[in-house]
């Protein structure tokens, strides 16, 4: 919905902030991460005043520039993109489809060579657990408050034996939570990916909605509540997206979480 009806237009109204939205969609944790510490350093008497609010993207979205191969079929091109070892099923993508965006052709006619940088779910899930830490650190050391929450898929690791799973945003049928097994976490990922990081990451600033779920998987798992769900009246007309009665919906659930945690005077900036 762009900077004038996202979730976020409604919490700084409902706050009496200014909201400065720096979101971009379809971008991945790394990103996020990397605009939200670039902005705040760069806005240092601002970031004084401010809070800062983050939900999280689908953790297997890795950011990366990808220039083509062969320059002279694209000259001078290179594409903001992200690779997910999603990406790498078969039949992802049809070439055959012309409506295919160039950068996800190009993902496609050269998976061979990227899947050894960018295939593994553990690596995914390690360099989401950074992007958390980084911002964590940085704001509790220059004392903004924050909060953090799971806008399409869950974060959170279970570790069993050697292997790591994450929830899966729809949950079986008899009501029970899926989870999704990532595999083996391996030596050089332990240091991350293990639970002792876990539950210092997955704090009181990390919020949840109804039953730990994540916005979408709310939508997808109670669509008795979100007026019909995935496809409801909280998204109709965005594709997928909330529209601005969802954006109203949801920001009332971040404005709770944030009041609950810092019970804070609000202040005009």
């Amino acid at each position: 919905m762009g900077k004038d009806a996202s979730w976020a237009t409604y919490v700084g109204k409902s706050l009496q902030l200014r909201t400065i939205n720096i979101a971009c969609g379809g971008m991945s944790n790394d990103w996020i991460c990397n605009t939200t510490l670039t902005w705040l350093m760069q806005n240092k008497e601002k970031a004084k005043d401010s809070v800062v609010m983050i939900g999280w993207s689908d953790f297997g979205r890795q950011h990366t520039i990808f220039q083509p191969v062969i320059e002279t079929d694209f000259p001078n091109t290179r594409w903001s993109t992200t690779i997910s070892p999603a990406d790498f099923s078969p039949n992802f993508v049809d070439l055959n489809d012309p409506t295919i965006p160039q950068a996800l052709r190009e993902i496609e006619i050269n998976k061979d060579a990227l899947i050894p940088w960018f295939g593994s779910f553990t690596d995914c899930l390690l360099k989401t657990y950074r992007s958390i830490l980084f911002v964590k650190e940085y704001c509790e050391s220059n004392n903004i408050p924050y909060i953090m929450f799971d806008m399409i898929d869950n974060q959170k690791g279970f570790f069993k034996d050697n292997s790591v799973s994450v929830r899966n945003r729809i949950d079986n049928k008899d009501g029970s939570h899926a989870y999704l097994d990532l595999g083996e976490v391996r030596e050089d990922q332990q240091e991350l990916l293990n639970p002792k990081t876990t539950n210092y990451l997955f704090d009181k600033h990390y919020c949840h909605i109804k039953d730990d779920n994540s916005l979408l998987g709310q939508l997808e798992n109670y669509p008795q509540d979100t007026l019909g769900g995935h496809d409801g009246g909280y998204v109709k007309g965005n594709q997928g997206h909330l529209n601005i009665e969802g954006s109203k919906w949801f920001s009332e659930y971040v404005v709770k979480w944030f009041n609950n945690l810092y019970k804070l005077e609000p202040k005009l900036i």
